[in-house]
């Protein structure tokens, strides 16, 4: 016994499943967007976290909390908030590039990652062409 499935009914559930795929993917690629870098100064002997706070025209916009943790493992972790565009958390090291779910305005987007190599970054993503400014704040030296 065979069914015979048009070309037309083949491609419209190809095309469907696609459309499903993206939106149910963790990366959401948009034609304009922004990604903002934090290289960390500190070494990686002990535990740090860092607040980068960006602003727009004088009002907080969006904030990375990023560090290195070794309470129970050696982490790398960035969680990122912006206060009016969808926007993820990043972090690149020696293991590969990593991002958090995407998050909507006022939520926490968060990604922790195993450690590896001196030099990872901590990055925002943001859904959108901004300009901020930035101030960085030693929120925690341990």
């Amino acid at each position: 016994m065979s069914i015979n499935i048009s070309r037309k009914f083949r491609t419209t559930l190809l095309f469907v499943l696609c459309i499903f795929y993206v939106l149910e993917s963790k990366q959401m690629i948009f034609a304009e967007n922004t990604v903002y870098t934090y290289i960390s100064e500190k070494d990686f002997s002990s535990s740090w976290e860092v607040t980068v706070t960006y602003y727009s025209n004088n009002t907080k916009s969006a904030m990375l909390v990023c560090g290195y943790n070794t309470r129970f493992i050696n982490e790398d972790y960035a969680w990122s908030r912006d206060y009016k565009h969808t926007h993820q958390a990043g972090v690149v090291n020696n293991k590969g590039m990593f991002w958090g779910k995407l998050a909507y305005t006022y939520k926490w987007s968060k990604i922790e990652v195993t450690h590896k190599g001196n030099e990872p970054l901590y990055k925002i993503w943001i859904n959108g062409k901004v300009d901020y400014t930035c101030t960085v704040e030693k929120s925690n030296w341990k």
